[in-house]
């Protein structure tokens, strides 16, 4: 931020978190000064974001929503669909019963913003599959319909 105000003082800054750290004060200090912390959230079901993220140590979607709702709206969210297979498991996070949950989890954290994409390249697994750029724009419309404004990339 310092670099910033000296040599681009009006360039924003923007830090792209998992979220997973969220839990330790200095990392929450740290997003809370700069322009725009995105923080992501792939699921409303633990074994979902598991399966999804891979998380390190212990993970809990319900903590890490209760800290994102600390950023009082002043937060970007971002979420990947995608679908699939991962170590014999389904995945797919665009059913009904997973958007459901999202869209409850969004309206808790109140975000100013939300991005939601899907694989853009080739993964190390080999089952997983892009979701539809129309299939976005259906989950985006009911994010839209409560209010937010929802940025899609596929």
């Amino acid at each position: 931020i310092a670099l910033r105000n000296k040599y681009a003082p009006s360039a924003n800054v923007s830090v792209l978190s998992n979220a997973t750290m969220l839990g330790r004060e200095n990392v929450f200090n740290a997003l809370q000064k700069v322009d725009r912390a995105i923080l992501k959230l792939d699921s409303g079901y633990d074994e979902t974001v598991k399966l999804i993220d891979d998380p390190q140590g212990s993970y809990s979607v319900e903590k890490t929503v209760e800290r994102m709702k600390r950023f009082n709206g002043k937060m970007t969210l971002q979420t990947m669909f995608l679908r699939g297979e991962y170590s014999g498991k389904h995945i797919d996070n665009t059913e009904k019963k997973e958007v459901d949950r999202w869209l409850e989890l969004v309206q808790e954290i109140n975000p100013r913003e939300i991005m939601i994409y899907t694989i853009d390249r080739e993964t190390p697994a080999q089952n997983l599959q892009k979701v539809s750029v129309e299939e976005l724009e259906q989950i985006a419309n009911r994010a839209r319909q409560l209010g937010y404004t929802v940025q899609v990339s596929g």
